[in-house]
Formats: structure tokens, sequence, C-alpha cells
């Protein structure tokens, strides 16, 4: 027993979100195209790191106008592996 009873198959399972999430390419490709449209129509500030770690990095997209809201995005190790399982 690993953890409230269940064995390392299950555990993994428990973690396993791309399983979890049947529409997930689907998903995946929305996510893809948004990001697509955001990166044509409005300059970034790509890769910036907030912390030592390689995985400390982030996107940032500022608005036009400096009242508006700030995107930030994920980037470094995280926006890798979700390109990674998107084959890109």
């Amino acid at each position: 027993m690993l953890y409230r009873g269940m064995d390392r198959t299950r555990l993994d399972a428990a973690y396993n979100n791309s399983a979890a999430v049947p529409e997930r390419a689907a998903i995946y490709a929305d996510w893809t195209a948004r990001s697509a449209t955001v990166r044509r129509q409005h300059a970034g500030h790509l890769d910036l790191a907030y912390g030592d770690s390689p995985r400390e990095r982030l996107d940032l997209f500022l608005a036009a106008n400096p009242k508006a809201p700030t995107l930030a995005r994920p980037g470094g190790e995280l926006a890798k592996a979700l390109c990674t399982m998107l084959g890109r």
C-alpha cells in the first residue's frame, strides 16, 4: 500500500489526467489555436525568468492600454511538456 490503500497501478491511474479526459486532444487543439491567435495579435515577452530554475519561466502579453488586464502564461518546462505532448 503506497497511499490510502492504493497500490502503484491505482495511484498512477488516479493521477493520469490525460487518461481521465477523453476529449483532451480537442482541448489541446483549441489551446494551440487560441495561443497562435494571441501570438499573432499581440507582442509578447516570451520565456521570462521569475526564478533560478528552468521551470520558472512565463510568457507575458501586455495590453496596449496600461489599465487593461495582463495575460501571463506558464513557459519553461511546462510549455515544453505540452508542446512535446502535442507533437510540436
